[in-house]
């Protein structure tokens, strides 16, 4: 099986931007209700111990969104399985998913979850996602500081497993 991951992970920055501009809007069933293996593109995210996640897509709503929150991974090698964070909470940022009027993308909010901590920085964080092969996903993290994005890195979603919650 081709590791996705590496795939990507060795793109350049303009390469990532270009199969970005490519991909098209997720379709939000196809992520309610899913658990998805991520990992963050980029020297700086091995370095930090956030380059693997887990995302879950929930089949909870509040208004239009979708509700949905990472879990922490531990952070073996790129071509090693993906197995969860031992330890005894490892949520990492709940969120909301909405379609982003201005775009094809879906937009994975931090910013009003109650969960996240009124002055946490994940709340800064916003996500921008698109589909670029069948169940393999390319988004675009930022920091929102009021009306400024400051772009974060790029990570790859590869749908992992039917969840309950």
């Amino acid at each position: 099986m081709e590791n996705i991951y590496r795939k990507y992970y060795f793109l350049s920055q303009n390469q990532l931007k270009t199969i970005f501009e490519k991909g098209k809007q997720p379709i939000t069933s196809d992520l309610v209700g899913w658990e998805f293996m991520g990992v963050n593109i980029g020297v700086l995210t091995k370095v930090l111990g956030i380059r693997k996640f887990f995302k879950v897509f929930t089949t909870h709503v509040e208004g239009d969104a979708i509700i949905g929150y990472n879990l922490k991974a531990q952070q073996n090698g790129l071509d090693e399985p993906h197995l969860k964070a031992l330890m005894t909470n490892n949520t990492d940022g709940y969120y909301h998913v909405s379609e982003d009027g201005s775009s094809k993308t879906l937009l994975i909010n931090y910013g009003h979850h109650q969960a996240n901590a009124r002055f946490s920085p994940v709340r800064l964080l916003r996500d921008y996602l698109v589909e670029v092969e069948p169940d393999i996903y390319l988004g675009k993290a930022y920091l929102k500081f009021f009306s400024f994005f400051v772009p974060l890195t790029y990570f790859v979603l590869r749908k992992y497993q039917k969840r309950l919650d």
